[in-house]
């Protein structure tokens, strides 16, 4: 069931909301507030909370699966696949501290056809990743390891940046992204 086009800062507002108070915790009153408006305005813009939740899951997966699709579509060797997927995951992680950590936190709080829909779209990515992993595999440029465990392995480097990493603290998106690289690749490179 795809989301309701919502206004960016109507996602914006949600989603600090979700990332400091949980979705349990916010109220459409508190997403109201926070954008100065009056209750039954915000419903002209969304039905309800889980929309809301929904939009935030969705934006920050099909912009992960998008430029994706365009690194495992290059002509580039699965190492540098490899790199050029951790980079671009890390960096959307850094960008968005606070919708990955929605997206980690409130994963269970989407139902029906849209939890469907989103779960098809984090495997799709996870696939993708797997992919590039399974060629480096095979053709031995990578340990000859379980693809999917590797893949489950490197995902978590960036995954999980979101629960400590700031924006403007002692360590930028860029070199935490050259970081989980040469953590990732040295450690699956085969020898």
């Amino acid at each position: 069931m795809p989301a309701t086009k919502v206004r960016p800062d109507v996602i914006a507002a949600a989603t600090k909301l979700f990332s400091q108070r949980g979705f349990h915790g916010t109220s459409m009153q508190h997403i109201a507030d926070a954008l100065g408006i009056r209750k039954a305005s915000l419903y002209h813009h969304v039905r309800s909370k889980e929309d809301l939740l929904y939009a935030i899951h969705e934006e920050l997966l099909d912009q992960l699966i998008e430029e994706t699709v365009a690194v495992v579509s290059s002509a580039q060797s699965p190492e540098e696949k490899l790199k050029a997927i951790i980079y671009l995951y890390t960096r959307i992680v850094a960008e968005d501290v606070e919708a990955v950590t929605v997206l980690l936190k409130e994963r269970d709080s989407v139902s029906g056809e849209r939890w469907t829909g989103l779960v098809a779209k984090r495997d799709l990515f996870e696939q993708m990743v797997r992919g590039v992993v399974g060629a480096g595999v095979e053709s031995g440029a990578f340990v000859d390891r379980d693809p999917g465990l590797l893949t489950k392995t490197i995902l978590a480097l960036p995954g999980w940046t979101a629960t400590w990493y700031r924006s403007g603290g002692p360590v930028g998106a860029d070199e935490l992204a050259e970081l989980y690289a040469d953590v990732a690749i040295n450690g699956i490179v085969s020898r």
